[in-house]
């Protein structure tokens, strides 16, 4: 995972808009999440409650997860999307 400061573009916007339903953590970088979740190359996760990894997008395809978010929430239809 990148710094806080190199995501902060992408992740900031969804934690305003999506806030109220998630919750966002920046994961310091270590073996046992790279072994799992592949290489710290600046990914992003969307982690359900129960567990399973959602959706997963590089941090240049920031966009990708909101679009996927307002989807799943069913956003594009009260918001005419």
């Amino acid at each position: 995972m990148p710094g806080s400061r190199e995501v902060a573009p992408i992740v900031d916007p969804l934690r305003k808009r999506f806030g109220a339903v998630m919750d966002v953590e920046t994961l310091p970088s270590s073996a046992a999440l790279s072994a799992r979740y592949g290489n710290d190359d600046g990914r992003l996760f969307l982690v359900r409650p129960d567990g399973y990894v959602a959706f997963k997008a590089r941090v240049d395809q920031g966009a990708r997860i909101e679009r996927y978010l307002r989807s799943a929430l069913g956003m594009e239809r009260s918001l005419g999307v």
